[in-house]
């Protein structure tokens, strides 16, 4: 069994102790135009700037700039992407009642 990443531990417990409980409250803030007109189309210009300039072949970056703007590009891809996340973990867990629901409309009297 592989050795457990401590990064993989912390994002787990803010998960669990901070995003889960607030889903439905998250995904609706993403569905406001604060976002969907303004702060995403801000961050998805600003990655594909990155993206134009870091591959573009006619910049002169160090290795530093390089990793530091594929660091920018990673963070900025997670961020765009988190909405995305949100809505297929309630998904999940809304298909995840709804076939406990069925399981148990399913059992008869006798418990089968």
């Amino acid at each position: 069994m592989p050795d457990s990443n401590p990064l993989d531990e912390i994002k787990a417990k803010a998960w669990n102790e901070s995003i889960l409980p607030r889903l439905e409250a998250i995904r609706s803030g993403f569905n406001e135009s604060f976002w969907m007109d303004g702060v995403a189309p801000y961050l998805r210009t600003r990655f594909n700037k990155f993206l134009d300039y870091r591959f573009s072949g006619s910049s002169t970056l160090t290795h530093e700039q390089e990793k530091f703007m594929d660091g920018q590009m990673a963070m900025l891809r997670e961020i765009l992407e988190f909405p995305h996340v949100i809505k297929a973990h309630i998904d999940t867990i809304d298909k995840a009642k709804k076939t406990a629901e069925q399981r148990e409309q399913t059992i008869g009297p006798a418990g089968y």
